[in-house]
């Protein structure tokens, strides 16, 4: 199980990837608010679905690298 915390402003998000029994994934995000509510989110995806998110997610790094500074 994999667990990152990422806080943006007033908000913290927790990203969890944990394996499911048959090898695909279980992916949760969830968003904690300073006001103590939260939203979360949980999917499991395949090993297909796995590799496609993350060339989705490389895509969009080389993307925004290029970008110029806002």
């Amino acid at each position: 199980m994999t667990i990152k915390k990422i806080t943006i402003g007033d908000a913290q998000f927790q990203f969890e990837a944990s394996i499911a029994n048959d090898g695909g994934f279980i992916i949760s995000l969830t968003e904690y608010r300073e006001d103590d509510q939260h939203d979360a989110v949980e999917t499991y995806v395949g090993i297909s679905e796995a590799k496609q998110m993350i060339d989705v997610l490389q895509e969009a790094i080389k993307f925004s690298e290029n970008q110029p500074p806002v």
